[in-house]
Parts: C-alpha cells; sequence; structure tokens
C-alpha cells in the first residue's frame, strides 16, 4: 500500500478514502491557485457564474512560490469558505482543470490542465511580461490556456507546443457597463447628491504610482474642491493595502478622510465607485482602462511610462490624456476635465475589450469543454457591480467664503481640517459643528451649530443662547428643533426664527455674512451653496411667542 499522506494534506473530497467521507459524489474537480489578495477577489467574482455545478468540486491552494503580497491571502480564501489543500498535495494531485489568475510561481508543477485567466484589462506592464513584451507560458504536463480580454493580446503570449489563447473578453467589464443603468444607486451610496460630481482618484502600486508620485493628492483633492460641489474618492490598489497594512494606509489618508474622503476598501467597491465617477484622477493602474471604455474622463496625476510594455492601447493613452500640473491650484484643473465631453478614447477602449457582453458565456464555455462536460441550460448572468461601502467621516469644520449680493448670499465651503494655504476667500470665516472634537476649531469659529434637533424652538433658542455664552469668540449660533425650525442667535441682535429646509451650519454662515457686510436680517433670505438654492424666512423671535411642547 501506499504510504499514508502527510498531517496536513486534506481528507475530504480529495485523497484516497474521499469517497467515503463526502457527501455530493462530484464527478469533477477543479483547483483553483490564488497568490495575490487581487487574484482571490477576481477569481472569487466570476466562479459562481462559472462552475456552480453539483457535479464540480472546487478547491483552493496558494501558489507554490509566495508573492511579496501574499499576506491575508490563504485568511481572504478561508473567510470566503474555500476549501485551502496545501501546494504540496495540488501538486501531487491529478485535476481535470487548474485555474489561475496569473502566470507566476511555480505552476509548472501542476499535472493538471492550466486556464490562465488576466486579472486586470489586457496585460500592459512590463513586469507582467519579459523586455520583449511577450511572456512564457507556464510548462505544464497538459495543456495551458491563456484567456484573453481582446485578440490583440495574442501577440504577447508564445504560442508553444500544449498552449492556447482564447479570447473571452472581460467579464469584468461586462459587469461594469451592466451596472451603469443604476448609476444613481452607487452615488447614493457614496453620498453624492444630483448636484455634485464624484471625483475619483485611483492609484497603482509601485515607485511610479500616484500615491508615490504625490501622497497628498487625495488630501488636497479634498481641500481644494469645494464641499457642496464635489465629492472625492479614493482607490489604492490591494497590493498597496497588504505591503503597508490597513493601518498605515488609514494614518496616511486620516487628514483626506477627517475632510470628507470616501475611501474605498480593500476588496470591492472599485467598481461602482467608478460607475458613480464624473472624473478619474488615475495613473497606468488598470482602473483607468475601465474608464475609458466606461466613457469617464481621465486626467492623470502620475504615468510610469517606463513600466509599460510600449504600443499597449495603456501606453498609447498616455499621449493623449491630458495631466494634472500638481503645482498649480486644482481646483479649476478638476472643473475643466471633469466638464470634458465625448468619449476620444473609444479606439483605445476597443482594442481592450471584446467579446463584449460574452465573456461569462465564452469562459463558462472553455472551462466545460476542459472538463468534457455538458453546460448547464441557463446562461451566466452579467449581474451588475455591488454598491460601494466606503469608509468615511462626517465633517464638522468648514472654511468658508461669503458673497454677499442684496438679500441673498453665496456660500463656499472647504473642510477646514484641510485648509490650502493658497485658499483665499471673501469673508473667510469658520462654521464649525459643535461636537467637532478639536477645541482650537470650536474656539476660533464665528458660527457654531448644533445638528442633534431638540424638542422645540424654546430649547433650540437655549442651546444657541449656551453655546455664544461658552465661546466668547463665536457670532453666530444655530440650533433647531424637531420641527425643522432653527433659532440663530447673534452676539449682536436679538435671535431670529428660520426655517426653510437649510442646515444649521449653512444658515450660520449665511448670517453671520450679513452680519459682516452689515446687512440688516430682512423677512427672507436667499442662500446659494454649491447648484442649491434655499429661500429662508426669517422672524425676529421678540415678536413671536413660542410655546414649549407640551
Amino acid at each position: 500500500p501506499p504510504p499514508p499522506p502527510p498531517q496536513n494534506w486534506i481528507r475530504v473530497p480529495i485523497g484516497p478514502e474521499a469517497a467515503r467521507w463526502r457527501t455530493v459524489q462530484t464527478e469533477r474537480t477543479v483547483l483553483v491557485v490564488v497568490r495575490t489578495i487581487t487574484t482571490v477577489a477576481w477569481l472569487f467574482d466570476i466562479l459562481p457564474e462559472l462552475v456552480a455545478d453539483t457535479r464540480i468540486q472546487v478547491l483552493f491552494t496558494l501558489n507554490g512560490r509566495p508573492s511579496a503580497y501574499e499576506a491575508g491571502v490563504a485568511e481572504a480564501v478561508a473567510a470566503l469558505g474555500g476549501r485551502v489543500l496545501p501546494w504540496e498535495q495540488a501538486v501531487a494531485t491529478d485535476f481535470e482543470l487548474a485555474i489561475s489568475a496569473s502566470h507566476y510561481g511555480d505552476l509548472h508543477q501542476l499535472r493538471s490542465p492550466l486556464l490562465i485567466l488576466p486579472h486586470g484589462p489586457g496585460y500592459s506592464k512590463t513586469i507582467s511580461l519579459p523586455g520583449d513584451g511577450v511572456a512564457p507560458l507556464p510548462a505544464t504536463q497538459a495543456e495551458t490556456m491563456v484567456a484573453l480580454s481582446h485578440a490583440e493580446q495574442g501577440r504577447q503570449w508564445r504560442a508553444d507546443d500544449g498552449t492556447r489563447p482564447v479570447v473571452v473578453g472581460d467579464p469584468c467589464f461586462d459587469r461594469l457597463v451592466a451596472s451603469v443603468a443604476q448609476r444613481h444607486r452607487y452615488r447614493r451610496a457614496l453620498g453624492v447628491r444630483d448636484d455634485q460630481k464624484l471625483i475619483l482618484t485611483s492609484t497603482t502600486w509601485g515607485r511610479r504610482a500616484a500615491l508615490a508620485v504625490a501622497p497628498d493628492l487625495p488630501a488636497r483633492l479634498v481641500g481644494e474642491l469645494p464641499s457642496d460641489e464635489y465629492v472625492v474618492a479614493a482607490v489604492l490598489h490591494p497590493n498597496i493595502w497588504v505591503g503597508h497594512g490597513a493601518w498605515q494606509v488609514r494614518l496616511w489618508m486620516h487628514r483626506a478622510l477627517e475632510g470628507g474622503l470616501r475611501l474605498i476598501p480593500l476588496r470591492d467597491g472599485w467598481r461602482g465607485a467608478l460607475v458613480a465617477a464624473d472624473l478619474l484622477v488615475g495613473d497606468h493602474g488598470s482602473v483607468a482602462l475601465y474608464a475609458i471604455g466606461l466613457g469617464v474622463p481621465v486626467v492623470f496625476a502620475a504615468f510610469g511610462r517606463d513600466e509599460l510594455v510600449p504600443g499597449t492601447p495603456l501606453a498609447e493613452l498616455d499621449d493623449r490624456a491630458p495631466h494634472l500640473d500638481l503645482d498649480a491650484p486644482l481646483a479649476p484643473q478638476v472643473a475643466a476635465h471633469a466638464d470634458a465631453l465625448g468619449r476620444p478614447y473609444d479606439d483605445l477602449a476597443a482594442r481592450v475589450f471584446g467579446e463584449h457582453g460574452r465573456a461569462l458565456l465564452n469562459l463558462r464555455a472553455a472551462i466545460y469543454a476542459q472538463l468534457d462536460l455538458e453546460p448547464p441550460g441557463a446562461a451566466p448572468r452579467v449581474l451588475p457591480v455591488s454598491v460601494p461601502c466606503a469608509e468615511s467621516q462626517t465633517v464638522r469644520s468648514y472654511l468658508v467664503g461669503a458673497r454677499v449680493d442684496g438679500t441673498s448670499v453665496v456660500l463656499e465651503r472647504f473642510p477646514a481640517t484641510v485648509e490650502p494655504s493658497h485658499l483665499q476667500l471673501p469673508a473667510r470665516h469658520l462654521a464649525v459643528h459643535a461636537d467637532e472634537p478639536h477645541t482650537g476649531l470650536r474656539e476660533s469659529a464665528a458660527v457654531l451649530c448644533c445638528t442633534r434637533p431638540h424638542q422645540d424652538v424654546v430649547q433650540a433658542r437655549a442651546a444657541s443662547s449656551a453655546l455664544l455664552r461658552a465661546h466668547p469668540g463665536c457670532r453666530v449660533a444655530v440650533a433647531g428643533d424637531n420641527a425643522r425650525r432653527l433659532v440663530v442667535s447673534r452676539r449682536d441682535g436679538p435671535p431670529l426664527l428660520a426655517t426653510g429646509g437649510v442646515s444649521p451650519d449653512v444658515l450660520g454662515s449665511a448670517v453671520y455674512a450679513s452680519v459682516l457686510g452689515n446687512v440688516p436680517p430682512a423677512e427672507r433670505i436667499g442662500i446659494r451653496v454649491g447648484a442649491a438654492e434655499h429661500d429662508v424666512a426669517l422672524t425676529p423671535l421678540s415678536r413671536t411667542a413660542p410655546q414649549a411642547a407640551p
């Protein structure tokens, strides 16, 4: 008899006695080889529509030659419920098919037919290909297939004996296209109003990445773009999260997060953010190619031209797309690029994404042909991508510029925690929430507001008056009640009762600007902040007798 397997080898659903322990007696076994968090995300995203079949058992293993970014890979697979076997057992076992989203590592040790899937749109980076731009395929003991999103990519692979390029399309791009009709859902999940624009900044990994060249870019975008007109979200390559650690990434982003940045999590959410975006501020990572495929305007904050294979669509995009001037103010540049019209890069996208809408169907056909099984009757579903759940914080302090025009006030607001030094604003002042943890900001505020509603106008008036007494430098304090009425207490003048559906901090800044401009309060005041306009009724409280709630 053969010697017993090592103790760390799994005994079910494969192994000499596996038939005894299996509940479902499957007909074929597929091995999925993972290497990095990126490959885990890509594979688990498409496998449910490819191999959800009681005739097929799917197992997972980590590539025998570890990646520099292998941290957390086994835990991620286990958290998703994948059955993981040791690499030594994987290479000692015959499988009907092995699937990998990378051609790196010791894949040549496998005894199974191999299908290599891309984990991005095409093969653009030289780190994925030798200097001549043509990659050798792993010399496995059986046939190797390479899935391509477009026929043009076939020239980047050596078609040796036993290798076969297969043009299938890009399942990720198909899902992005299927998501466009629900763009409002993704924008709402990120807290983007209809009158705001979403600026998405993305960074690949490495020394030429946007995060390496301009590490303060997310904070600058948040600090220089008016908060009522723009929302900023950031996508960081998984290798950054894994290589540097999630705690360190959040530490680097903490100022931007305080200013309202939406930080997209490690594994998922970037696709929904891209569908929602009005402009991508990116680099030579894959997100730029998906952006031009969707028609999202692109501007580069950095670009590692020397890291790309010449002649690829991504390399050519560098010649045609605009680049930010990082030494100049960002707001006018972003505004100009976000308003760009047309789809000037459709010809490049057409060289990346082929077989539109058919990628999963083509992939499943290739898999089932290798397994010698009849595919299920129903076609794979091309589902919209998941709704992003971004990490963010409430902005509690704003640097406000105000301009008075008759009985109307125009406000422009920026997060005070990331104030850029060059920002010059008329009637500049701080409007701060009463629960702002930064004592210096509260003590420097010209406007303070309570965001928690009080029971009635009497209590709201008491709360706003208490804010004035506790903060000698404050000129205007605002508090509201459960009926959405706001009480404005002023250092110089009687309190006012306001109705009109405006937020307390916006109203406080408008009243402060009127005081600063020696404009007496009218019965109504118009407030414009961003694209939103408010018509607010103001009544001196001395003329009213608001009653406490019973």
